[in-house]
């Protein structure tokens, strides 16, 4: 997380100023604009002050303004008067990432959860209260008698670049396994859930996988293509509006100019991200990241169903990043036919990480994508048992 320096601290209150006249501008245009229509007001303005902080700000004052994750987890937790659950995880000599627990920590059924926010961002205070309206979602289903908790990965963010995240990731997942060897009773079920860059660096995980990166410990997922046929580690994932363009421009981000986040400012810090890959070594990094500039048979030929159990994908037609789930899913999609259930929600007038948003913006309970992803892992979560 960066300092500021005092002309960053002095200079951050008069780009807010503007703030108030912004919102009241874009509610009173809300009631002509067929760009809004079927939004609720208070999902106006709270999209609008997200657009306008995030592309007036630089990521150190935002990052200065958020404070930590562990700090945010522990200022919810204490809200929902419930102890925090911290554990440490070991990524190398002197390295380590927190996860911060939802639930049972000794779960027989465990999601990782890696969270948006552009690889600048830590997580907001209702993201958690997203996860937790879905964890008590599961639990009050009568068709879902499983043990299953969450757990959320507070991986390193900017100026940490790649391939840092995709290393915690794979420590996370090595850590769960000691924890709960699949040999033992317990029999560890794990699923992975990722919106934006969080999206990202699962994809990266898929990628390396397959396709080795040199100096990076081996993905906890290859053992589990080869060999005897047996259910794959990853039962299920989730991939919330991922985000693979990065730096790049897409017809989607032209076209919709209303979504929570202004595409400018996600090319910005794609731009930030990309500059940090790799270069030099003769090694192509470059897909990994973007995986809609991978070679046209990077996934051909690979047991995709040994590895991932099913995976489904959320956009909306509103989204910046539309283009970039629908690649997602195209991608896939071709292992279908091969045992690999995929599936795309796509919500009619739906934003960037709709769901989550739409709790960020005050609501109390799931809308309609949250409901059908608490469908999707209670399904899941009952085809491990």
């Amino acid at each position: 997380m960066s300092s500021l320096t005092i002309w960053e601290r002095v200079s951050l209150f008069p780009r807010f100023l503007p703030l108030p006249g912004v919102l009241l501008y874009t509610a009173l245009a809300s009631f002509f604009s067929k760009s809004y229509k079927g939004r609720k007001l208070y999902r106006i303005i709270f999209e609008a002050a997200g657009r306008y902080v995030t592309r007036v700000a630089t990521v150190s004052q935002l990052q200065w303004v958020s404070g930590s994750t562990l700090e945010m987890y522990e200022t919810w937790a204490k809200k929902r008067g419930v102890s925090p659950v911290v554990e440490k995880v070991r990524v190398s000599e002197g390295e380590e990432v927190n996860l911060y627990w939802i639930g049972d920590k000794e779960a027989e059924q465990v999601l990782i959860y890696i969270h948006g926010g552009g690889f600048m961002l830590p997580i907001s205070d209702f993201m958690f209260t997203f996860w937790d309206l879905v964890h008590q979602g599961m639990k009050k289903r009568s068709d879902c008698n499983c043990n299953f908790s969450i757990a959320v990965l507070d991986y390193s963010l900017h100026p940490a670049t790649f391939p840092n995240q995709l290393r915690e990731l794979i420590q996370t997942i090595n850590h769960c396994l000691l924890k709960n060897p699949r040999e033992t009773s317990s029999n560890l079920k794990l699923h992975l859930a990722g919106d934006s860059c969080g999206a990202n660096i699962i994809l990266q995980l898929i990628s390396h996988t397959f396709h080795p990166i040199p100096g990076i410990p081996p993905s906890p997922l290859r053992s589990f293509g080869t060999g005897t046929p047996r259910p794959p580690l990853i039962r299920s994932v989730l991939l919330i509006s991922p985000w693979t363009s990065l730096d790049e421009e897409s017809p989607s981000q032209t076209m919709n100019t209303t979504d929570a986040l202004d595409a400018r400012t996600l090319r910005r810090w794609g731009a930030m991200y990309v500059s940090g890959i790799p270069s030099g070594s003769g090694f192509d990094y470059v897909p990994y990241v973007k995986i809609h500039k991978a070679p046209a048979d990077w996934l051909d030929g690979v047991d995709m169903h040994r590895v991932l159990g099913r995976v489904m994908i959320t956009t909306g037609t509103a989204e910046c990043l539309l283009d970039d789930a629908e690649v997602v899913y195209e991608l896939l999609k071709r292992h279908s036919g091969r045992g690999l259930e995929v599936r795309m929600d796509v919500e009619e007038g739906g934003i960037h990480d709709d769901p989550i948003f739409d709790i960020g913006a005050g609501s109390r309970q799931l809308n309609d994508v949250g409901e059908r992803m608490v469908d999707w892992l209670v399904e899941s979560c009952r085809r491990c048992q």
